[in-house]
């Protein structure tokens, strides 16, 4: 389903006219609903490759930050008897070992990107140079996630922001599921910053007749753009 069709046009009203008649509270679940369909409609059972990546980054940002808690803990209840010295050799201590469970995170998504990605292009560059030998290493019939870049750049973007102290590690998963999944944004991107975009989208809008025509206006221009 491209952006650029009918079929997307429809799927929109469709996600404006449940969001607006669901109470307000609950208008961000229609959101995650959408989003999900719209993977499930355009890759199928690839969508699980971005559930499997929202919950790895969710729990690399709560043990970060619970892991960051820990040691600050630790310091405060030996405050009186630490010398500064000790303090901060046990805050190197404490961000060396943050920083390690940042890069676990950032290997498992970045490892699952390059791997999907860019494995057949390995295989067939080794293959190639150690054709002589009778050396090959073997295809796989690997298909492309649906925007699989900007989520898993997003992902790591976020674990970051954690392991930095700039936001702190969301406690609510479908919450999170929908920051991982907005589908009118993961797509194309840009790739947002969880402070940026998050409140946008739990926070309930009230329908706006001038926005929402010039919302229309800056589609249309789109669909002639293209």
């Amino acid at each position: 389903m491209a952006f650029v069709s009918f079929g997307f046009v429809g799927f929109m009203i469709l996600v404006i006219a449940a969001y607006f008649l669901m109470p307000r509270k609950l208008r961000w679940w229609v959101l995650l609903a959408a989003s999900y369909a719209f993977y499930l409609i355009n890759s199928e059972w690839l969508v699980l490759v971005l559930l499997a990546e929202t919950a790895v980054t969710f729990l690399i940002g709560r043990w970060i930050e619970r892991s960051a808690a820990k040691g600050k803990e630790r310091i405060a209840q030996q405050k009186e008897t630490l010398t500064k010295e000790a303090r901060k050799a046990l805050q190197s201590a404490n961000k060396k070992r943050c920083k390690r469970i940042l890069t676990l995170g950032v290997l498992v998504i970045l490892g699952t990107l390059l791997f999907l990605k860019y494995y057949n292009f390995f295989a067939d560059t080794v293959s190639a140079v150690t054709k002589l030998t009778g050396f090959r290493v073997p295809r796989l019939r690997l298909l492309l996630p649906l925007g699989i870049s900007f989520y898993s750049l997003q992902a790591i973007a976020y674990m970051t922001d954690v392991y930095r102290g700039k936001i702190e590690a969301e406690r609510h998963f479908p919450r999170f599921m929908l920051f991982m999944s907005y589908f009118p944004q993961i797509v194309q991107g840009p790739i947002a910053r969880y402070r940026q975009l998050a409140h946008q989208l739990y926070e309930p809008h009230d329908f706006d007749y001038d926005r929402f025509v010039r919302g229309v206006e800056l589609i249309l221009w789109g669909f002639i753009k293209n």
